[in-house]
């Protein structure tokens, strides 16, 4: 049985309810077409036309009076790192997913979200990628014609992720524009605004936002009401975030009273 959402969700945009179907076949493998509009309130017709787009995207296999997720064959092997992921990050890379269209350039950071959002990325086409993100380069050879791994010091970021680092990173950066740049930070706060323990993630952000179209940040709820060490700038710094749907309503009235585009996953 798929949860009830709640009231306070029935709005969604089609990209949202695009990510509650994957985060559904993701877990059930099998869901038929009047379950699906009757839990999205849409129409069957409606629910067709996204398992036509999921089809294309190789996600799903549509089968009479529904659809299957695809067969394993198909769908990228999972290793440890990704086996560690929690569902609320795998929902939120679901979502920043949807961001990315085919032939895209786009810059990934370091961290499990960004490494989630990679792990999610199998059915695009032709992206070109920059990252410093190393343990994300093995996925990102499934959906990337072109990848770019910054070079510089490795560092550990405490969770096991492993990133390029260092003043040859940001030097690098200072050639290279991306349409979207997806980037993770260690707490949000309304007054302590954008703030990360190290330093480099501080420059490196400031690099990001001057050479991204679209700068985007991936932040799990637990993030918010908390503040690092450093200190990059007030929330309203990037205009999109990507986050789970526990983020608390002061921080949605804060984002929304600042002109600032929140995503919020569904979490089922």
């Amino acid at each position: 049985m798929i949860p009830e959402i709640p009231a306070s969700h029935k709005i969604m945009l089609p990209a949202q309810r695009i990510t509650l179907i994957k985060d559904i076949l993701l877990d059930k493998k099998s869901i038929d077409t009047s379950t699906l509009s009757d839990y999205l309130e849409v129409s069957e017709v409606t629910i067709r036309k996204y398992f036509d787009q999921l089809e294309k995207e190789g996600f799903l296999k549509k089968v009479h009076g529904g659809a299957v997720l695809n067969s394993e064959e198909n769908i990228p092997a999972s290793s440890a790192k990704e086996d560690a992921l929690s569902h609320n990050e795998i929902c939120i890379a679901l979502s920043a997913s949807d961001l990315v269209d085919d032939g895209d350039s786009i810059f990934i950071g370091s961290g499990s979200l960004c490494f989630a959002l990679a792990a999610h990325l199998h059915a695009k086409k032709e992206l070109s990628v920059v990252t410093t993100n190393i343990n994300a380069v093995p996925h990102l050879q499934k959906a990337a014609s072109n990848i770019y791994l910054l070079g510089g010091d490795i560092q550990n970021d405490g969770d096991g992720f492993l990133y390029s680092g260092g003043p040859s990173c940001l030097q690098q950066l200072s050639r290279i524009y991306v349409n979207k740049a997806f980037f993770s930070v260690d707490a949000l706060d309304m007054n302590a605004g954008i703030t990360t323990n190290e330093v480099f993630q501080i420059e490196l952000l400031k690099a990001v936002t001057q050479i991204a179209a679209q700068p985007v940040i991936l932040a799990s709820s637990h993030i918010f009401d908390r503040i690092a060490l450093h200190r990059f700038g007030p929330l309203q710094s990037f205009p999109l975030y990507v986050t789970d749907n526990q983020i608390p309503d002061s921080y949605k009235n804060y984002f929304y009273s600042n002109n600032v585009k929140l995503i919020s996953a569904y979490n089922i």
